[in-house]
């Protein structure tokens, strides 16, 4: 069993409650990799090649790594689960910035209605394309590159890619989409 048979094996004998040689250290933190790597967090987020280079070179200087949630990362992707404007770096941050959520309202009490109307999938995916400027068409470029990035950290790394897509509630939309403080009146209402 080769390096990276070994550590994606040992993390899926912990999934199922085997017994391990070690707990399995599963890393999250890609905002780090790139800074370790000396890469700023514009370059990161629109150089896909250049931040799994990085990920590769942090992953091999940390062998204690089993696994990876994702080494490389698209802030769309949070706009897509958060429902929120995401201020990017090197647009409309400084390029070493860490990208930051803009929670504004977007979403108001009406739109509580237009989902029981018209039901959750339609009134998102309006939602996105007239709220949010379609983040799902701004992902193309990271969602194209991660069969690569996968690949060359398996090959490179040895480190298995675990979870190559997020997934939230409805909850965590209405929390950005609304504000939070709004959002818990409204549960309380």
């Amino acid at each position: 069993m080769n390096t990276y048979e070994k550590r994606l094996q040992r993390t899926l004998d912990a999934v199922h409650m085997k017994k391990v040689d070690k707990i399995p250290f599963s890393y999250s933190g890609p905002a780090y990799m790139a800074h370790s790597q000396g890469l700023t967090m514009a370059e990161y987020l629109s150089d896909f090649p250049k931040a799994t280079t990085a990920a590769i070179g942090f992953c091999v200087e940390h062998p204690g790594i089993d696994t990876l949630h994702t080494p490389t990362i698209s802030p769309y992707g949070l706009s897509m689960l958060w429902y929120s404007q995401v201020k990017i770096p090197g647009k409309d941050l400084p390029a070493d910035e860490l990208w930051q959520l803009d929670e504004k309202e977007l979403m108001t009490r009406d739109d509580y209605r237009a989902i029981i109307k018209d039901g959750y999938a339609a009134w998102s995916e309006k939602f996105l394309a007239e709220k949010l400027d379609n983040p799902a068409a701004k992902m193309l470029p990271f969602i194209q590159s991660a069969p690569e990035t996968a690949q060359r950290m398996a090959q490179e790394a040895q480190i298995a890619v675990i979870n190559g897509a997020n997934a939230g509630s409805p909850i965590e939309s209405f929390c950005g989409a609304r504000q939070l403080t709004n959002f818990f009146i409204d549960l309380i209402e």
